[in-house]
Protein backbone atom coordinates (compact mmCIF):
# COMPACT_ATOMS: atom_id res chain seq x y z
CA UNK A 1 0.00 0.00 0.00
CA UNK A 2 0.99 3.16 -0.40
CA UNK A 3 0.10 6.71 0.82
CA UNK A 4 -2.29 8.53 -1.71
CA UNK A 5 -0.32 12.03 -0.54
CA UNK A 6 2.26 10.75 -2.31
CA UNK A 7 1.07 9.75 -5.77
CA UNK A 8 0.07 12.42 -8.85
CA UNK A 9 -2.13 11.14 -11.86
CA UNK A 10 -0.08 10.70 -14.79
CA UNK A 11 -2.75 9.74 -17.04
CA UNK A 12 -6.86 9.37 -16.65
CA UNK A 13 -8.57 6.83 -18.90
CA UNK A 14 -10.89 9.12 -19.97
CA UNK A 15 -13.42 9.09 -23.59
CA UNK A 16 -15.72 10.29 -26.09
CA UNK A 17 -19.11 10.95 -24.23
CA UNK A 18 -18.03 11.15 -20.61
CA UNK A 19 -19.08 13.49 -18.12
CA UNK A 20 -16.29 15.21 -16.29
CA UNK A 21 -16.28 18.31 -13.89
CA UNK A 22 -13.06 20.17 -13.79
CA UNK A 23 -12.16 23.19 -10.73
CA UNK A 24 -12.63 26.59 -11.71
CA UNK A 25 -12.24 29.99 -10.68
CA UNK A 26 -15.16 32.41 -11.03
CA UNK A 27 -14.68 36.13 -11.34
CA UNK A 28 -15.50 36.64 -7.56
CA UNK A 29 -12.24 34.32 -6.75
CA UNK A 30 -14.61 31.71 -5.35
CA UNK A 31 -13.82 27.74 -6.65
CA UNK A 32 -16.22 25.94 -8.05
CA UNK A 33 -16.68 22.47 -10.54
CA UNK A 34 -17.60 22.76 -13.71
CA UNK A 35 -19.26 20.12 -16.01
CA UNK A 36 -19.01 19.22 -19.21
CA UNK A 37 -19.26 16.33 -21.88
CA UNK A 38 -15.86 15.20 -23.50
CA UNK A 39 -16.52 15.23 -27.07
CA UNK A 40 -13.08 13.93 -28.36
CA UNK A 41 -9.83 12.93 -27.03
CA UNK A 42 -6.57 12.76 -28.69
CA UNK A 43 -4.12 9.59 -27.12
CA UNK A 44 -0.45 9.66 -27.52
CA UNK A 45 1.22 6.50 -26.56
CA UNK A 46 4.66 5.78 -25.80
CA UNK A 47 5.52 2.35 -27.11
CA UNK A 48 8.91 0.15 -27.35
CA UNK A 49 10.02 -2.69 -29.59
CA UNK A 50 10.95 -6.23 -27.77
CA UNK A 51 14.78 -6.34 -28.40
CA UNK A 52 15.87 -9.78 -27.32
CA UNK A 53 15.88 -8.35 -23.33
CA UNK A 54 18.35 -5.80 -24.44
CA UNK A 55 17.19 -2.06 -23.56
CA UNK A 56 15.22 -0.84 -26.43
CA UNK A 57 14.51 3.33 -27.41
CA UNK A 58 10.86 4.32 -26.35
CA UNK A 59 9.20 6.46 -28.74
CA UNK A 60 5.97 8.60 -29.16
CA UNK A 61 3.25 8.27 -31.78
CA UNK A 62 -0.86 8.98 -32.55
CA UNK A 63 -2.60 6.12 -31.56
CA UNK A 64 -4.17 6.61 -34.16
CA UNK A 65 -1.28 5.17 -36.02
CA UNK A 66 -0.64 1.81 -34.05
CA UNK A 67 -2.88 -1.06 -35.02
CA UNK A 68 -4.02 -3.40 -32.04
CA UNK A 69 -2.88 -7.12 -32.36
CA UNK A 70 -6.15 -7.86 -31.53
CA UNK A 71 -9.38 -6.21 -32.87
CA UNK A 72 -11.44 -7.26 -29.05
CA UNK A 73 -10.54 -5.96 -26.17
CA UNK A 74 -12.26 -4.51 -23.05
CA UNK A 75 -14.31 -2.10 -23.56
CA UNK A 76 -14.89 -2.91 -27.73
CA UNK A 77 -18.33 -2.31 -28.84
CA UNK A 78 -19.35 -5.24 -31.47
CA UNK A 79 -22.51 -6.11 -33.32
CA UNK A 80 -23.63 -9.59 -34.02
CA UNK A 81 -27.35 -10.74 -35.50
CA UNK A 82 -28.37 -6.65 -35.38
CA UNK A 83 -27.46 -6.63 -31.54
CA UNK A 84 -24.71 -4.27 -30.10
CA UNK A 85 -22.47 -5.25 -27.07
CA UNK A 86 -19.66 -4.71 -25.26
CA UNK A 87 -16.57 -7.16 -24.80
CA UNK A 88 -16.77 -7.60 -20.94
CA UNK A 89 -13.94 -9.83 -21.33
CA UNK A 90 -11.75 -12.56 -23.85
CA UNK A 91 -10.05 -15.61 -23.78
CA UNK A 92 -6.35 -15.27 -25.79
CA UNK A 93 -4.73 -18.39 -27.24
CA UNK A 94 -1.48 -19.09 -27.70
CA UNK A 95 0.27 -19.87 -31.40
CA UNK A 96 3.86 -20.41 -31.32
CA UNK A 97 3.32 -20.66 -34.92
CA UNK A 98 1.80 -17.38 -35.52
CA UNK A 99 4.08 -14.23 -36.16
CA UNK A 100 2.57 -12.07 -33.14
CA UNK A 101 1.90 -15.69 -31.09
CA UNK A 102 -1.44 -14.87 -30.20
CA UNK A 103 -5.63 -15.03 -31.36
CA UNK A 104 -8.45 -15.00 -29.76
CA UNK A 105 -10.34 -17.69 -28.84
CA UNK A 106 -13.94 -16.71 -27.37
CA UNK A 107 -15.25 -13.64 -26.05
CA UNK A 108 -17.63 -12.31 -23.25
CA UNK A 109 -20.33 -9.83 -24.53
CA UNK A 110 -22.71 -8.03 -22.67
CA UNK A 111 -25.33 -7.35 -25.57
CA UNK A 112 -26.83 -3.80 -24.95
CA UNK A 113 -28.92 -2.69 -27.70
CA UNK A 114 -31.52 -3.89 -30.01
CA UNK A 115 -30.93 -2.48 -33.92
CA UNK A 116 -33.68 -2.87 -36.21
CA UNK A 117 -33.99 -6.21 -37.63
CA UNK A 118 -32.28 -7.79 -35.01
CA UNK A 119 -33.01 -11.29 -33.69
CA UNK A 120 -35.98 -11.56 -30.83
CA UNK A 121 -33.22 -12.58 -28.51
CA UNK A 122 -30.11 -11.64 -27.98
CA UNK A 123 -27.16 -13.68 -29.20
CA UNK A 124 -25.42 -15.70 -26.39
CA UNK A 125 -22.88 -14.11 -24.03
CA UNK A 126 -20.19 -15.71 -25.18
CA UNK A 127 -19.26 -15.68 -28.99
CA UNK A 128 -16.57 -16.76 -31.66
CA UNK A 129 -14.20 -14.15 -32.82
CA UNK A 130 -15.69 -14.61 -36.24
CA UNK A 131 -19.18 -14.08 -35.24
CA UNK A 132 -18.71 -10.55 -33.96
CA UNK A 133 -18.32 -7.10 -36.21
CA UNK A 134 -16.15 -4.56 -34.28
CA UNK A 135 -16.65 -1.16 -34.32
CA UNK A 136 -13.45 0.45 -34.57
CA UNK A 137 -14.27 4.29 -34.79
CA UNK A 138 -12.78 4.56 -31.14
CA UNK A 139 -10.48 1.55 -31.12
CA UNK A 140 -7.68 4.22 -31.27
CA UNK A 141 -8.76 5.48 -27.25
CA UNK A 142 -8.87 1.53 -25.98
CA UNK A 143 -5.25 1.48 -24.85
CA UNK A 144 -3.83 -0.12 -21.85
CA UNK A 145 -0.43 -0.43 -20.59
CA UNK A 146 1.29 -3.38 -21.54
CA UNK A 147 -0.87 -3.37 -24.61
CA UNK A 148 0.75 -5.04 -28.34
CA UNK A 149 0.40 -3.44 -31.66
CA UNK A 150 1.92 -3.04 -35.17
CA UNK A 151 3.83 0.13 -35.86
CA UNK A 152 5.02 0.12 -39.81
CA UNK A 153 4.84 -3.65 -39.95
CA UNK A 154 7.21 -3.65 -36.38
CA UNK A 155 5.51 -5.10 -32.90
CA UNK A 156 5.34 -2.67 -30.05
CA UNK A 157 4.93 -2.71 -26.68
CA UNK A 158 2.26 0.15 -24.86
CA UNK A 159 4.95 1.72 -21.89
CA UNK A 160 2.89 4.37 -21.53
CA UNK A 161 0.23 7.33 -22.63
CA UNK A 162 -0.86 10.95 -22.74
CA UNK A 163 -4.97 11.85 -22.73
CA UNK A 164 -5.86 15.04 -23.93
CA UNK A 165 -9.23 15.85 -24.19
CA UNK A 166 -12.00 18.48 -25.72
CA UNK A 167 -14.83 19.35 -23.54
CA UNK A 168 -18.38 21.20 -24.33
CA UNK A 169 -18.85 22.90 -20.35
CA UNK A 170 -22.69 23.29 -19.22
CA UNK A 171 -21.92 27.04 -19.71
CA UNK A 172 -21.72 26.77 -23.86
CA UNK A 173 -18.01 27.04 -23.61
CA UNK A 174 -15.78 24.39 -25.55
CA UNK A 175 -12.30 23.86 -24.12
CA UNK A 176 -9.16 21.78 -26.66
CA UNK A 177 -6.77 19.53 -25.64
CA UNK A 178 -6.96 19.47 -21.51
CA UNK A 179 -4.74 17.09 -19.95
CA UNK A 180 -7.02 14.00 -19.14
CA UNK A 181 -5.69 14.28 -15.21
CA UNK A 182 -6.98 17.75 -15.21
CA UNK A 183 -10.63 16.01 -15.09
CA UNK A 184 -12.17 14.09 -12.67
CA UNK A 185 -14.84 11.51 -14.37
CA UNK A 186 -18.99 12.22 -12.76
CA UNK A 187 -21.86 11.04 -12.81
CA UNK A 188 -24.56 13.78 -13.29
CA UNK A 189 -27.73 14.35 -11.08
CA UNK A 190 -31.29 14.96 -12.26
CA UNK A 191 -30.70 18.46 -12.45
CA UNK A 192 -27.65 18.58 -14.54
CA UNK A 193 -28.08 19.87 -18.20
CA UNK A 194 -25.60 20.18 -20.78
CA UNK A 195 -25.70 22.44 -23.91
CA UNK A 196 -27.52 20.63 -27.08
CA UNK A 197 -29.74 18.23 -24.17
CA UNK A 198 -33.56 18.24 -25.28
CA UNK A 199 -35.55 19.52 -22.52
CA UNK A 200 -39.04 19.46 -21.32
CA UNK A 201 -41.04 21.54 -18.76
CA UNK A 202 -42.59 19.63 -16.55
CA UNK A 203 -45.80 21.33 -15.82
CA UNK A 204 -45.94 21.06 -20.52
CA UNK A 205 -45.25 18.13 -21.75
CA UNK A 206 -45.34 19.02 -25.40
CA UNK A 207 -43.22 21.76 -24.69
CA UNK A 208 -39.85 20.83 -25.85
CA UNK A 209 -36.48 22.82 -26.09
CA UNK A 210 -32.75 22.57 -26.85
CA UNK A 211 -30.18 23.51 -24.14
CA UNK A 212 -28.15 26.29 -25.33
CA UNK A 213 -25.88 26.70 -22.11
CA UNK A 214 -26.36 25.93 -18.07
CA UNK A 215 -24.94 28.58 -15.51
CA UNK A 216 -24.02 25.96 -12.58
CA UNK A 217 -23.80 28.56 -9.61
CA UNK A 218 -27.05 30.41 -10.16
CA UNK A 219 -28.86 26.71 -11.38
CA UNK A 220 -30.47 28.33 -14.54
CA UNK A 221 -30.19 26.83 -17.50
CA UNK A 222 -30.48 28.87 -21.50
CA UNK A 223 -33.73 27.28 -23.19
CA UNK A 224 -34.35 27.50 -26.51
CA UNK A 225 -37.99 26.44 -27.28
CA UNK A 226 -38.66 25.17 -30.41
CA UNK A 227 -40.59 28.03 -31.86
CA UNK A 228 -39.85 30.75 -29.40
CA UNK A 229 -37.37 32.56 -28.47
CA UNK A 230 -34.33 31.43 -26.06
CA UNK A 231 -35.18 32.04 -22.38
CA UNK A 232 -34.11 31.57 -18.83
CA UNK A 233 -35.23 28.82 -16.83
CA UNK A 234 -34.93 27.63 -13.51
CA UNK A 235 -33.06 24.31 -13.29
CA UNK A 236 -34.15 22.95 -10.08
CA UNK A 237 -37.79 23.39 -10.64
CA UNK A 238 -39.34 23.25 -13.82
CA UNK A 239 -37.19 21.21 -16.27
CA UNK A 240 -36.49 17.37 -17.05
CA UNK A 241 -34.13 15.60 -20.43
CA UNK A 242 -36.34 14.37 -22.64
Amino acid sequence: MEPIAGLTVVDRAILHGDVVVRRVASPAGAAHHLAGTVLSTTVTLRHAAPHGGKPCAVRESDAREILPLQPFRVGTFVVRDGWLGRVDSWLEETDLSSPDGTKVGATTVAWVAQCAGATTNPPSAVSEPGDLRPLTAFNHTWWNLSDRGTLAGKLVTVVGMRTLCTVAWEDGSVTPDIASPELILHDPGPHAFFTCELVRRLDARDRLGVVQCAEPVSRLVTVRWLGEESTMEEVSASLCAV
